[in-house]
């Protein structure tokens, strides 16, 4: 071994440094000891793989380059690239290097994988995983510096877990100084065109400093950030602060879009730079978006400008024991828009969360952008502490004398007052204030996926087991039952029959209008790795831009689908611009 650097013709540089095809008996092994460490350096790709298991140990790759001529490639400048069509197993742990290049490691298809004790340093993108059913865990403290989108996975159904590695961002943070789309800055993202069954997703014992976005998650359910405190090995918190001097963009800590019985527990959320964000940019703790069933516990938001973000329909979401302070910058607690959440704990157990920073004259409370759907949020009389004052028009507030205190909790637990969460929409009588045709159609939409995940909830021995199964029947020959079996067979694989059916449905509002151009591009275009022509990228970016609230969770799959098409393409895209530099 060693260094792999020089190239085979003076003037020339090499494409690929060393190219693996078929090698799926044995686990090759490139690297090993300090003394046998190699050089990867100069080349479009360091290490290049088809269809092969190996482990990578204790190597150095810096400035890898982009193939300039007219057969550039979106994925030039790569250390370590690696597909298959059979499913592989690559191990890349021992100490090695990575840095000075456009991408780090980039994998393709079904390949297994542990990634642990490297370090990443000034790189576009760091490690990178799609189309993955196999198990990946990133662990062990990995260290990314300078990396200003470090892990992204995509098209995720296998387990996929991301704990114990360090993030430091020192890349500028403005919009502009970025080499590609909104998700610069971002320590890990993780996104699936749809939602898709899956197997553990966590992200927990992180440590990630300044970057703009800690942890975003889009279209993943039953995901877990932080620990989770119903399972035997549930991890630790994420510890995400926002240091920088400046902040002129949004900054988010975890950010969730469409990610239904999501876990977001024991996290500690800090700003500890006094900087105020430039003009209407924000500083958020948690935004938790079109995202019901989820359990906000025990986390720390300290000093956030919105500690805790809750937009669209959250419903059955549950908040319980977070501590939350922000003395210098009284005013919000939780901050509510468009939201839809139910009652906050009750007389007998108030779910305590605690709020710091106000006194009689500015308080840290509940509050909304606009009169909206109200909800009662219930506190501990003893301890001020608990009460948030809230905005009339967003939650009511009542105090308990009682001590019980309930923390961790599973969420819907099997629906004991069935009647009383679902009752008004099986009876069509469902009151809101705002957008009431998208909320209204959204909560049918919702009950008729709880019911037909679990059919006990048609059975509750009470007078309104009728309503409930005459509402199943009728629902499922709806759109809103023929859109969830276009979904099944999605999963199932069964993408001409989907089509089919997906074809067929004549769509009743924007929603469905946005679902079912969504499901087409799907089964014709992105699940059989086609390209899309102009009017797939029209349609997507017609929805991608729309408020989720009028145009439904179609609106963030097309999101996931166009970062899909724009990673591809932002090197293009950034060599077009500057044709004389090998990274920006």
């Amino acid at each position: 071994m060693g260094n792999l650097e020089k190239y085979p013709y003076s003037g020339w540089e090499p494409n690929t440094h060393i190219e693996l095809q078929n090698i799926d008996n044995v686990t090759f092994t490139i690297g090993g000891s300090a003394a046998l460490r190699n050089n990867f350096s100069g080349a479009a790709y360091g290490i290049k793989s088809l269809n092969s298991s190996l482990n990578i140990e204790n190597n150095l790759f810096t400035n890898m380059v982009r193939d300039d001529d007219q057969y550039y490639r979106s994925n030039d400048g790569t250390a370590i690239l690696a597909s298959t069509t059979t499913g592989n197993t690559i191990n890349i742990f021992g100490d090695n290097e990575f840095g000075d290049s456009p991408q780090a490691i980039t994998f393709y298809g079904n390949i297994e994988s542990e990634i642990k004790g490297n370090s990443f340093s000034n790189l576009l993108r760091g490690i990178n995983i799609n189309n993955n059913s196999s198990n990946v865990t990133i662990n062990e403290t990995n260290t990314f510096t300078s990396v200003s989108t470090a892990v992204i996975g995509r098209n995720i159904t296998g387990n996929f877990q991301v704990y114990g590695n360090t993030f430091e961002n020192t890349v500028p943070v403005t919009i502009s100084s970025m080499p590609y789309n909104s998700f610069n800055s971002t320590a890990v993202t993780l996104q699936n065109p749809n939602i898709a069954s899956t197997g553990l997703i966590r992200v927990s014992g992180n440590t990630i400093d300044n970057y703009r976005i800690g942890i975003h998650a889009r279209n993943i359910q039953y995901i877990t950030i932080g620990s989770d405190l119903f399972t035997a090995n549930y991890g630790t918190p994420n510890t995400i602060n926002f240091g920088q001097t400046e902040f002129t963009a949004n900054h988010r800590g975890i950010w969730l879009e469409n990610c239904p019985d999501a876990h977001v527990q024991q996290n500690n959320i800090s700003k500890t730079n006094p900087s105020i964000p430039f003009g209407t940019f924000t500083v958020e703790g948690i935004f938790h978006t079109l995202s019901p069933r989820g359990l906000i516990n025990w986390n720390v938001l300290d000093q956030i400008q919105i500690p805790i973000h809750i937009r669209d329909d959250c419903s059955a979401t549950e908040l319980h024991c977070n501590n939350i302070n922000n003395d210098p910058d009284p005013g919000l607690g939780v901050f509510l828009t468009s939201a839809v959440l139910p009652d906050q704990g009750s007389a007998a157990t108030p779910w305590n969360n605690r709020w710091f920073g106000y006194d009689n004259t500015t308080f840290l409370g509940v509050n909304t952008d606009a009169p909206g759907n109200q909800f009662t949020w219930f506190y501990q009389t003893p301890g001020v502490e608990f009460n948030p004052y809230p905005d009339p028009f967003a939650a009511l507030s009542q105090s308990t004398s009682s001590t019980g205190i309930t923390c961790a909790v599973e969420t819907a637990p099997d629906d004991p007052d069935r009647d009383v969460r679902y009752g008004d929409i099986v009876e069509d009588s469902l009151s809101f204030v705002d957008y009431v045709d998208e909320f209204t159609y959204k909560s049918k939409q919702y009950l008729f996926e709880q019911i037909n995940a679990d059919t006990n909830l048609l059975v509750r021995n009470t007078s309104k087991d009728t309503l409930f199964s005459e509402f199943y029947s009728n629902f499922k020959l709806s759109n809103i039952g023929l859109f969830l079996r276009v979904d099944s067979l999605i999963l199932a694989g069964n993408f001409d029959t989907a089509f089919t059916l997906n074809s067929s449905i004549l769509y009743t509002n924007q929603i469905e209008t946005n679902q079912k151009a969504i499901n087409g591009i799907l089964v014709t275009k992105v699940l059989r790795d086609s390209v899309l022509n102009e009017s797939d990228s029209t349609t997507l970016q017609e929805i991608a831009i729309q408020d989720p609230i009028l145009g439904g969770k179609a609106v963030f799959m097309a999101r996931a689908i166009l970062l899909r098409k724009f990673m591809m393409y932002y090197q293009l895209l950034e060599l077009v611009l500057n044709p004389n530099s090998t990274y920006s």
